[in-house]
């Protein structure tokens, strides 16, 4: 990547899947919606960003999993609709992609 490139997360998850998070934390709801991000003007954003999503609270159907799209941006300013459970990634970096394994590591000995 260039010294101009940029890379962002952004994630949405309800408080039953946040279980993990340390320490815990207070009572919360969220809801599905559109986030529009302004880049500062030094940015000098590219007309399109790489996005990969995933969805870890889908259950309706198998989860979507690095699914890879782009998003347009004008004026230095993107949207994404953002449902509950996704993660995006968005970058300037255009040579990322999936990645795969040949084969299945074998499994751990068993401790006593």
């Amino acid at each position: 990547p260039k010294s101009t490139d940029f890379t962002m997360n952004i994630v949405k998850i309800s408080r039953d899947h946040a279980m993990c998070t340390r320490p815990p934390l207070p009572n919360f709801q969220v809801k599905e919606e559109t986030v529009t991000i302004q880049l500062a003007a030094s940015t000098k954003a590219p007309a399109e960003l790489q996005v990969w999503y995933s969805n870890f609270e889908t259950f309706d159907r198998a989860p979507p999993m690095f699914q890879k799209s782009t998003v347009k941006v004008t004026d230095n300013r993107f949207s994404l609709f953002v449902p509950i459970g996704s993660m995006f990634t968005v970058t300037t970096v255009t040579s990322g992609h999936k990645g795969s394994f040949d084969q299945i590591p074998p499994t751990s000995p068993s401790f006593p």
